[in-house]
């Protein structure tokens, strides 16, 4: 990216750890909450009543707001690498259709 993004969407995991660093993200993906209203590990010391929730669980069926991302205005989107290039919950079309409009991406190995 030409300059250091201000507005990160991220997967749970990925978002948490770049949190550990001072990094906030503005949105996040995958497991957040449990049934009972409390952290999902994932999230680590996230706050997530700050950033926005925008969907669930991964592989072909990761529900992604696509609305709610486009209003967020991300610069970039981080998710968790498992193997070469794939990502661990952008995954199958929905990775294609978040780089489809123009947002970079990013994995963490």
């Amino acid at each position: 990216v030409p300059e250091r993004p201000s507005r990160i969407v991220a997967q749970t995991s990925a978002a948490a750890a770049l949190d550990d660093f001072g990094v906030s993200a503005v949105g996040i993906y995958g497991p957040s909450k449990r049934a009972d209203g409390t952290a999902d590990f994932q999230a680590g010391n996230l706050d997530l009543d700050a950033v926005t929730l925008l969907g669930d669980y991964g592989s072909d069926s990761l529900e992604l707001d696509l609305e709610a991302f486009v209003q967020l205005r991300p610069d970039l989107v981080v998710d968790m690498v498992i193997y070469e290039d794939a990502f661990w919950y952008l995954a199958g079309d929905a990775r294609e259709r978040v780089e489809q409009l123009g947002v970079p991406t990013a994995g963490i190995s």
